[in-house]
């Protein structure tokens, strides 16, 4: 694992103004199929799992979004990982999708249904929320890997505690949830 330090990147040096616009585009556009396509196998789990609703007329698409969520923490860690420069941008690349699905549940207070639910013939609000929820569990994977070196460079703790730390809080979180999912699905 490379530090920020051994990358050359300097956090505090200006880069042009292109140079982010680029990359931040860039990653806004291939961050959420990259972390659908990362995704495929734990679907796969759910629908064997029976988290799925596709016997309804409308599908509850609840356990999706949050799955796109998880995975994009890895996906988001292991790029940060392999291309700190992106870090600068991805760490933000969640704001535009989740500050347009937050003004339109401002302006429809119902809209959350749209997002959660869909049918196979309209399911364009599922589409926006799990795009946005891959987006930005990718912005939490960029953010705690910097947050890892931060940490290993302070030297307060192990990397085994780290790690163990970080992926129990996510446990937790992502059971808590899942069962307010399971509440709102029924």
């Amino acid at each position: 694992m490379l530090s920020i330090r051994e990358t050359g990147l300097d956090e505090k040096e200006e880069a042009p103004f292109g140079y982010h616009f680029l990359w931040y585009w860039l990653q806004l556009i291939f961050a959420a199929p990259g972390v659908w396509i990362a995704g495929i196998p734990f679907l796969l789990v759910l629908n064997a799992l029976g988290l799925n609703s596709e016997h309804q007329p409308m599908e509850f698409a609840g356990y999706e979004v949050l799955l796109a969520l998880y995975v994009g923490i890895p996906v988001g860690w292991w790029l940060a990982n392999a291309a700190p420069l992106l870090i600068v941008t991805g760490r933000w690349i969640w704001v535009l999708p989740v500050a347009v699905i937050l003004v339109d549940l401002a302006t429809r207070p119902t809209g959350l249904v749209e997002y959660l639910f869909g049918s196979k013939a309209e399911g364009i609000g599922v589409l926006i929320a799990t795009g946005a929820f891959a987006i930005t569990g990718y912005s939490i994977g960029m953010t705690l890997w910097r947050a890892n070196q931060r940490w290993a460079e302070s030297g307060s703790s192990s990397a085994m505690q780290r790690l163990v730390t970080m992926w129990s809080v996510a446990v937790i979180v992502f059971c808590v949830l899942a069962l307010a999912l399971r509440f709102y699905e029924t």
